[in-house]
């Protein structure tokens, strides 16, 4: 019988080298692999951490929005990582379930333990990745609505300016987000004062995250914002994005996200993350042509077979 040897602890600021590293060489290109989300989302998805050998493991924690393992990020021997994990769930009574696997990682988990799990397609967990250099350009007739968008945003606002991140528009950043909130009625959904307050933080911890993101200006006045970090070293993730007023009604939506994609030369692909079965939020990410939806998968542990 396998021992665990695992030992489990909330991220912090000092994982994130060793989290990006893992995560890094995994090749893997969702946004849960994201070491800035594992950190952001600690509290609200109680997710644990634990690093074994060159592997990099999650648990999460919460009943109502997530419970289970993640699959393990690195590099080695995924038959003796998964056995420890598979002890991990039988000494503390939790139930054997890996959340959000990619195409990849079911794989690879059929192949080591097959008939031993019942798969599930998670659609709202799927994320929707995109070329760089379509979001940059938009070019071509697929498109020409979203180039409209940002014609006719330009044409109205001509003074538009959009500035990369930095230590001096933060506050404007801030600004943004809580104008945001209040705007769609944030005081009455605790989702929207839980994303506040991650926005907060991840402003907060801007460096340490090493995030990247920008802010336009309309005649100085602040009209949208976004953050993103990267997933590996092609695939950069978009975390927030906001827009307020006026301006999001008018096409700053499309016109951050165009702004932003030029300034993102060192990547291909950039993940847009999931629609979480948001009828509107699915058709407004499927408008711009996704290169790759990331299907997210289930896997329920049902004994050897």
């Amino acid at each position: 019988m396998v021992e665990s040897v695992l030992e489990w602890k909330m991220p912090a600021l000092e994982d994130i080298y060793d989290m990006y590293r893992l995560s890094n060489i995994s090749e893997e290109y969702g946004s849960d692999v994201s070491y800035v989300n594992m950190f952001l989302y600690r509290k609200k998805y109680g997710i644990s951490v634990s690093f074994y050998k060159d592997f990099f493991l999650r648990r999460y924690d919460n009943e109502q929005f997530l419970k289970g393992y993640g699959f393990p990020l690195g590099k080695g021997d995924y038959g003796e990582i998964l056995g420890l994990l598979m002890k991990d769930a039988e000494n503390n009574g939790r139930q054997l379930v890996f959340r959000m696997l990619s195409g990849q990682q079911k794989s690879i988990l059929e192949n080591l333990f097959p008939g031993q799990f019942e798969y599930t397609e998670t659609r709202d967990d799927a994320d929707y990745i995109y070329s760089r250099q379509d979001l940059a350009d938009l070019a071509g007739r697929k498109y020409h609505k979203k180039k409209n968008h940002v014609s006719q945003f330009l044409r109205q606002f001509p003074d538009s300016m959009f500035e990369p991140v930095t230590d001096a528009n933060t506050p404007d950043m801030e600004k943004i987000a809580l104008q945001w909130y209040k705007e769609n009625a944030g005081d009455a959904d605790p989702d929207k004062e839980i994303e506040l307050d991650l926005i907060r933080e991840a402003l907060a911890c801007r460096e340490k995250l090493k995030l990247s993101g920008g802010i336009l200006y309309v005649s100085g006045i602040p009209a949208a914002m976004t953050l993103a970090s990267s997933i590996n070293e092609t695939v950069a993730d978009t975390h927030f994005e906001k827009a307020v007023g006026e301006y999001a009604s008018s096409g700053a939506y499309a016109a951050i996200n165009q702004m932003f994609a030029r300034t993102l030369n060192d990547y291909t692909l950039i993940n847009r993350e999931e629609d979480m079965g948001i009828e509107g939020l699915r058709r407004a990410k499927l408008s711009y042509q996704p290169q790759i939806i990331l299907m997210k998968y289930r896997a329920e542990y049902k004994g050897k077979q």
